[in-house]
């Protein structure tokens, strides 16, 4: 086991640093001696038992300005994980000991796939207080803008603005998550967005979290939480202005939109801050207070393209006035869908022209249909005809098109599946394949999804030509997959858009199809019987 020696880490904090929490307002770390092992048993409710040496060849992974991140073996289940432990001259102070126990168990609450999973928490003889975590491989969303930034070629190519926009997403998912089970991150930055080796998106570093307050911002008055909540931590230049000049004396949801917005203005401008932190501490706080943040225009790295619609959404998010931002991380979330997807987004009011080449971007057909019109005005049921034709055409280049796509993932899922038979991969290696299949049967879905919406709009003709060449199978598929992998949500939306926009189609194919008929009604029967 590697020996630890604390003497040689440093507890300088940068001021005002890209990735530096600080602390704020309050007094953190009080002079309280911490309660002995044989109490915090007793008092926090944890087990006794644990032994440093239990987790064998460590090796130090991260350092934080409290605590220390090991990578380790877990003794029970032959698992890497990494082990969290305070650094010495924080393991004998009561305030960071409750803060630190805090931290695993708010982290542990929240069961989502975008939050790191928690395994176990523990005190270790002379060393104190302990937690362990799923260990990730992978980097962090502001070494990602470091690299972008020293001009890496295939960090450039495989970090797009869309795969950039949908990490945001997925970061977006997990703090929405964390809201949902009542708890505040209070520290949102790059440095705390993760993406792993296999493509999943974490949100780290719970250690200033804490609880959500009440429905509505919380007034300087309010005595919903302790003394000690009263402590304000955090990133300034990704912190909320009401909390840096005492406007509001709790975070809350408000003040974690900002911290999503500022993490949007550095995707925005690969990495760069929204405001200079080389003026030094007191100059970047008061501009924070002040709302002065540096136009994205005037912040682009060269040949980075601007993007008016969000630019117009971070700015929302970054709103000085409170009141002027989303009212939730979800609906911020909402917004940067509606871009990706090809909708207006609430951020700006868009012209005529804007949302014509929206429409236009989503319907490519459209133009086609106007140019048309305008030729065929002489002749209405040559062009009825010819819409058929282009329609149909269309519809059968998506169907072709996204039955290739649906056909690989589909294929992947089986793989993988047949991979995971393997009884001797490992449970980190295992977990990782499971994550994958449903990645992959989810893609799968929305293909064929896809397929079915084009098909349900072809003329009757090429509707059945499209089943009897083998889209009545292609339902079969969709369904199996799926109810293969219980994934019974999605069954019952699948369904329900069967019913609805894909009724007549849907209603076809089973007629077409016996063996589909079939599993039809013995997955609705097992359903009801589950219910």
């Amino acid at each position: 086991m590697e020996n630890i020696d604390s003497e040689k880490f440093t507890d300088n904090i940068s001021e005002a640093g890209f990735d530096d929490t600080v602390t704020v307002f309050g007094d953190p770390d009080n002079d309280d001696p911490v309660p002995s092992p044989e109490v915090l048993y007793q008092q926090y409710d944890i087990k006794s038992g644990d032994d440093f040496r239990d987790y064998g060849k460590l090796r130090l992974i991260g350092m934080g300005g409290m605590g220390m991140v090991f990578q380790a073996e877990d003794p029970g289940l032959k698992r890497k994980v990494a082990l969290k432990i305070l650094r010495t001259d924080f393991r004998n102070r009561s305030a960071s000991v409750k803060k630190f126990i805090r931290e695993a168990r708010m982290t542990a609450r929240i069961d989502h796939p975008n939050i790191v999973p928690v395994h176990r928490l523990g005190v270790l003889e002379n060393i104190g207080v302990y937690f362990t975590m799923k260990r990730i491989h992978g980097e962090n969303l502001r070494e990602v803008f470091e690299k972008l930034n020293a001009g890496n070629e295939k960090t450039r190519q495989q970090y797009t603005l869309r795969r950039l926009l949908d990490i945001f997403v997925s970061a977006c998912n997990g703090v929405v998550a964390a809201h949902a089970h009542g708890v505040l991150h209070c520290d949102l930055k790059p440095g705390n967005i993760m993406i792993g080796r296999f493509g999943e998106v974490l949100v780290l570093d719970w250690g200033v979290a804490r609880e959500r307050p009440p429905i509505g911002p919380c007034p300087r008055d309010v005595n919903y939480f302790s003394d000690e909540d009263s402590v304000v931590e955090g990133t300034p230049v990704f912190m909320a202005p009401e909390l840096l000049c005492s406007e509001v004396k709790f975070p809350d949801e408000q003040t974690e939109v900002y911290g999503m917005g500022a993490i949007l203005y550095t995707i925005l401008t690969q990495g760069r801050l929204p405001f200079d932190i080389t003026e030094g501490t007191d100059t970047v706080i008061r501009k924070v207070v002040n709302g002065e943040i540096t136009p994205i225009k005037n912040n682009l790295p060269k040949g980075v393209v601007y993007h008016h619609e969000l630019a117009a959404v971070c700015a929302k998010a970054m709103a000085r006035d409170r009141r002027e931002r989303y009212p939730g991380v979800e609906a911020l979330r909402e917004d940067i869908y509606n871009y990706l997807n090809g909708f207006p987004v609430s951020a700006c009011s868009p012209n005529l022209w804007n949302r014509f080449t929206k429409l236009v971007r989503r319907r490519p057909l459209i133009p086609a249909v106007l140019l048309t019109i305008a030729f065929s005005l002489a002749g209405y049921h040559a062009f009825e005809m010819l819409q058929e034709h282009l329609d149909n055409r269309t519809l059968q280049t998506i169907i072709r098109n996204s039955t290739r796509e649906a056909n690989l993932n589909r294929r992947l899922v089986l793989r993988r599946v047949n991979i995971l038979k393997n009884s001797k991969l490992s449970t980190e290696a295992a977990a990782a394949i499971r994550q994958n299949i449903q990645v992959a049967a989810a893609n799968a879905t929305v293909e064929y999804n896809v397929i079915f919406d084009a098909a349900s709009r072809l003329s009757p003709k090429n509707m059945e030509q499209f089943l009897y060449s083998g889209g009545a199978d292609m339902f079969l598929r969709a369904l199996r997959m799926n109810w293969q992998l219980n994934n019974r949500a999605i069954i019952r939306t699948f369904f329900i858009r069967c019913q609805s926009q894909w009724h007549d189609l849907f209603k076809m194919a089973r007629r077409i199809s016996p063996e589909l008929n079939e599993l039809v009604i013995r997955i609705n029967e097992q359903m009801k019987t589950k219910k």
